[in-house]
């Protein structure tokens, strides 16, 4: 009995692993589509702070 609980608590979490890299995909190409490339900018905006740069630098 104990290897049988041992699989099916397996594949419980095989079939929520694919559930959850499902849903990953799924807000990839929803972010995709609702974002137009061009607005967003190259380079992030905390790298443009460099006060910020300068304390992360120092820690």
């Amino acid at each position: 009995m104990r290897s049988h609980f041992c699989c099916a608590a397996r594949l419980n979490w095989k079939t929520t692993e694919i559930y959850a890299r499902a849903n990953l995909e799924m807000k990839r190409k929803a972010l995709e589509k609702a974002v137009d490339g061009s607005t967003l900018p190259r380079i992030p905006s905390w790298q443009q702070n460099k006060s910020l740069l300068e304390w992360l630098h120092s820690l």
